[in-house]
C-alpha cells in the first residue's frame, strides 16, 4: 500500500508539472485572440473577446484561475465551439481507445509469435528473415506503411474502405498502420530477452534435467522474458493514445488525435491543455499499473 500510494503521489505531481507547462508554452506562442477574430475586428471586439476568456487578466492570474478550474474538471470551454473542452475529447475517445487497441492487439500477435519463433532459431535462415523483415518496417515511416496499404487494399484491390468509421472495416487498415511498427519492436525485443533469458544457468539446469524445449521456453524463459517487455507495452499503449495523430489524420478517422490536431492549428488553449492533461493521466495510470504487473509477473520484484 506504501508502495502505491508514493506512486500516485508522483503521478499528481507529473500531472501538475506537464500541464503547467504546457500552460506556459501556450502563454509563449501567441495571442489566440487573432484567430478567434474577424479580420476587420475593431479594439473594442478584440477587448471583449479577450475578457471573455480571462484573457485580460496577467500571467499569474491566469494560472491561478486555470489550476482552480482544473482542480474542479473545468479546463475551460472551446473558444470555437463554446462547449466543455473535456466533453469534446472524451466524446472521441471511445473511438481512440478502440484503434489503439485493435492496433496494440495485432501487433502482440505478430510481435510474441515471431519473437519467439526467431529466438529459438537463433543463426538460422528463418531468423534471418524475420530480423531483416523487422528492420525494414521500423526504417519506413508511418505515413508510408499507410500509404502503401490505402494504395494495396483500398485503390488497387478495393476490399476495404481507406477512410471513416462505422464498421469493422474501417478499423482494419488504421489499426494495421498502428501494429506493423510495434509489431516489429516487439519481436525484436522479445528476441533479445529470451536469448538473455535462455543462456542463464537456470536454463542449461532444466535442460540436463531432461526437461522439454517447448517447456523450458514457454513455462519458464518466456514469463522471465517478459518482465521488461511489460514496460515497452505499457508506454506503447500510453503513447499511441496520445500520438495516432498522423494515423488518424491520413485515415480521416474520429479520434481524439484528430481534435487536438485541429486545436493546436488553431490555439484553442482549453482543448489543448485538456488533451495534455488527458494524456498525461493515461500515462501516469499505464506506469502505475505496469508497476503493478511486475509483481504479478515476477514474484521475485519488490520495490523500496
Amino acid at each position: 500500500m506504501a508502495f502505491l500510494f508514493s506512486r500516485v503521489i508522483q503521478s499528481l505531481f507529473v500531472l501538475w508539472l506537464v500541464v503547467s507547462l504546457t500552460f506556459v508554452g501556450l502563454q509563449l506562442t501567441g495571442d489566440p485572440i487573432g484567430f478567434l477574430s474577424a479580420e476587420d475586428a475593431t479594439p473594442l471586439e478584440r477587448e471583449t473577446l479577450r475578457r471573455a476568456y480571462g484573457l485580460e487578466q496577467p500571467f499569474f492570474g491566469q494560472y491561478l484561475l486555470f489550476l482552480f478550474n482544473a482542480s474542479q474538471g473545468n479546463l475551460g470551454n472551446s473558444m470555437y465551439s463554446a462547449r466543455p473542452a473535456m466533453q469534446i475529447l472524451l466524446e472521441r475517445l471511445p473511438a481512440t481507445l478502440q484503434l489503439v487497441s485493435l492496433g496494440l492487439g495485432l501487433a502482440l500477435l505478430i510481435g510474441i509469435p515471431l519473437g519467439v519463433w526467431s529466438a529459438t532459431r537463433v543463426g538460422s535462415r528463418w531468423d534471418t528473415i524475420i530480423l531483416n523483415l523487422s528492420s525494414m518496417i521500423l526504417s519506413a515511416p508511418t505515413f508510408w506503411i499507410g500509404m502503401l496499404l490505402i494504395y494495396v487494399f483500398a485503390v488497387q484491390w478495393r476490399l476495404l474502405p481507406s477512410q471513416g468509421s462505422g464498421t469493422i472495416w474501417h478499423l482494419i487498415l488504421p489499426s494495421l498502420t498502428l501494429a506493423l511498427p510495434r509489431a516489429a519492436v516487439y519481436t525484436q525485443l522479445l528476441r533479445l530477452y529470451l536469448l538473455e533469458v535462455l543462456s542463464q544457468d537456470f536454463i542449461c539446469t532444466a535442460r540436463a534435467k531432461g526437461m522439454l524445449e517447448r517447456q523450458i521456453v514457454y513455462h519458464h524463459a518466456l514469463r522471465n522474458a517478459l518482465v521488461p517487455f511489460v514496460t515497452v507495452l505499457g508506454l506503447q499503449f500510453a503513447g499511441l493514445l496520445s500520438g495516432a495523430v498522423i494515423t488518424e489524420s491520413l485515415f480521416a478517422y474520429p479520434g481524439m488525435n484528430r481534435v487536438a490536431l485541429d486545436a493546436l492549428t488553431r490555439l484553442d488553449t482549453p482543448v489543448i491543455l485538456s488533451f495534455v492533461l488527458l494524456s498525461a493521466f493515461f500515462y501516469a495510470s499505464i506506469n502505475l499499473l505496469t508497476d503493478v504487473a511486475y509483481l504479478l509477473i515476477d514474484p521475485r520484484v519488490r520495490y523500496g
